[in-house]
């Protein structure tokens, strides 16, 4: 059985958004709410976070200058790695055990997202054993635009890969985490959701209703018994990945039907599968993992 975390429903939509925006709230950046806020919604995003560095920005001060729906939200950031709180009402003490963090997070009925796992010299602010170890987090970004301008890399699908072929059930997002102008529009997370309001938004965010881009669009996720389809409006390949990040078919088109498990080499046991979608210029898609083990959480 394939556990998928998409809905089928006409009436589900597609909302764009970034989870990871600094203003000069934050010691490295100078760009002011309001400006952020404007660059976001003439861009034509849907919803976006204030997530300063262990400054808390209560979105309800600037709700009423926009259509976006603005989320609540902190970058812990002192003392040790960072952690991204979303849907919280104040401030996180960032203790330098995180887990402390993570369970403080989660008592603020707030979402933990870890930030940048490769980003650095040594392309590991996160290493696979914290990832591991760490447990109350929804997910990781897979990719982080503003990495793109410092050491390290931006993308992390190999420990997103690792952490689900270890058991774990860990949702992939895409962010600017964006701190000038041209940080903006690098990287967004798409929620699939049937209402337009900030608790639709977080319970997408939260059951992994939700895909990561940098460029390509998906219009639809679909399961149907064995078969896992994918229609994008700009990818130019689609490849089918299971277990430690292994491409098991590819398909040259925007759009794809994938059999599972019988696309699958039968040399293989896969607990998951996602997919990649990929564009022009380095553009790419990613779903969340459907599972095939049967963990949901």
């Amino acid at each position: 059985m394939i556990n998928s975390p998409y809905v089928e429903d006409a009436d589900a939509e597609w909302y764009r958004g970034n989870l990871h925006t600094h203003t000069e709230h934050s010691p490295d950046s100078t760009r002011p709410v309001a400006n952020v806020i404007s660059d976001y919604e003439e861009r034509e995003y849907d919803f976006l976070t204030l997530t300063d560095h262990d400054t808390f920005v209560d979105p309800a001060d600037y709700q009423e200058r926009t259509t976006m729906s603005l989320i609540s939200g902190i970058e812990v950031t002192d003392n040790s790695t960072h952690v991204i709180a979303l849907n919280i009402n104040s401030a996180i003490t960032p203790d330098p055990d995180r887990q402390t963090v993570l369970d403080a997070v989660a008592e603020d009925d707030g979402i933990a997202v870890l930030p940048h796992p490769n980003w650095g010299p040594e392309f590991e602010h996160y290493s696979q054993e914290k990832l591991a170890e760490l447990n109350g987090y929804a997910g990781i970004e897979v990719y982080n635009g503003a990495s793109e301008r410092g050491q390290g890399s931006s993308l992390a699908t190999d420990h997103w890969d690792r952490l689900l072929s270890n058991g774990h059930v860990v949702w992939g997002y895409a962010n600017d985490d964006s701190h000038r102008q041209n940080d903006v529009e690098k990287a967004w997370t798409v929620v699939q959701t049937t209402e337009f309001t900030p608790t639709a938004i977080i319970s997408a965010l939260k059951t992994g209703r939700c895909y990561a881009s940098t460029g390509v669009t998906i219009e639809e996720i679909t399961v149907d018994s064995d078969t896992v389809s994918v229609q994008t409006t700009n990818a130019a390949t689609i490849r089918l990945i299971a277990d430690y990040g292994t491409v098991h078919r590819v398909v040259e088109s925007a759009t794809a039907s994938f059999d599972v498990p019988g696309d699958l080499r039968p040399d293989v046991d896969p607990s998951y599968v996602r997919i990649e979608c990929l564009g022009s210029g380095n553009r790419t898609a990613w779903t969340q993992p459907l599972f095939l083990d049967g963990r949901t959480e």
